[in-house]
């Protein structure tokens, strides 16, 4: 299984790709970065 760290620096990488070198909008990169935060959170075991 993949560490929440490990998945944190592949969203980044991902989303830096996105803008850099895909060349997409900031808002787009935006609403990616949300969707994406939401999808890892309901990955995540709740909390205590």
């Amino acid at each position: 299984m993949t560490s929440t760290n490990e998945l944190e620096t592949l969203k980044r990488e991902f989303l830096e790709n996105t803008e850099i070198e895909r060349g997409r909008s900031l808002k787009t990169v935006e609403n990616y970065n949300r969707y994406l935060t939401r999808f890892l959170e309901s990955r995540s075991p709740p909390r205590p």
